[in-house]
């Protein structure tokens, strides 16, 4: 991935939690989401250093804390402040497979170890209100898409949610970040092949449409991470 589209959506979320912050008339929300990508990165850097004994830009990292600010409640506990990014680290540094590649979604699957521990974390507040908003998720998910090649991917996903949720359900500004910010982070859909990031998307849809049955919980979190699950294990297997 060129890191040129890494800064581009580093800045495109931190413009989006900046402009939702202004329009909630809450600039404590501004700085909540400024320090959970900060302590992201932080966690993320000192993390990489004691293992590999190396410094590196932490893009990534940054856009993983604003996904968590942007979805996540608008107005955190100071202990959720720490906790969200700090486990989402933790998993992204340990549930792997091989040295390098993290199973999970880092964002997702801190939402929710959170959620599963009882605690009200999913509002999807930064992405779901007004037109103008889905006008900028619209257009900046299209060049986000263009850029990282992950068209089957998220083609396939929405096909599917069209499908059984109804095709006026794709026109929402979850979906739509979800679609093509969250589905198609860069290492957790990284498959081999056009067949298998489309097998991927259908996977993950299958998981929403599942979760948002058998489930209390928000399905396209956890969704997503059993999509995660199930395609890298299908990857061992293959």
């Amino acid at each position: 991935m060129k890191p040129a589209i890494y800064k581009f959506t580093a800045l495109y979320l931190g413009a989006l939690l900046a402009w939702g912050a202004v329009q909630f008339g809450d600039l404590g929300i501004l700085a909540a989401g400024i320090a959970i990508a900060a302590l992201y990165a932080l966690f993320d850097i000192l993390w990489t250093y004691f293992r590999d004994g190396v410094w590196y830009q932490p893009w990534a990292s940054v856009i993983s804390g604003f996904i968590i600010a942007l979805i996540g409640l608008p107005k955190l506990s100071w202990e959720l402040i720490i906790f969200l990014p700090l486990t989402a680290v933790i998993l992204k540094q340990l549930v792997k497979i091989g040295p390098r590649r993290h199973i999970f979604n880092p964002a997702a699957s801190a939402l929710a170890v959170v959620s599963l521990a009882g605690f009200e974390t999913v509002s999807w507040w930064g992405v779901a209100w007004g037109k103008p908003i889905l006008i900028v998720l619209t257009l900046a998910g299209l060049y986000i898409l263009w850029q990282i090649r992950r068209w089957e991917t998220a083609l396939a996903f929405l096909a599917l949610y069209a499908l059984f949720f109804g095709a006026r359900q794709v026109f929402d500004g979850t979906v739509i970040f979800f679609a093509s910010v969250m589905l198609i982070e860069h290492v957790t859909s990284n498959f081999p092949g056009r067949r298998n990031k489309i097998i991927y998307g259908v996977v993950v849809a299958l998981g929403v449409i599942l979760a948002s049955i058998f489930l209390k919980l928000d399905p396209l979190i956890f969704g997503l991470l059993a999509g995660n699950l199930i395609m890298s294990m299908l990857t061992l297997l293959l």
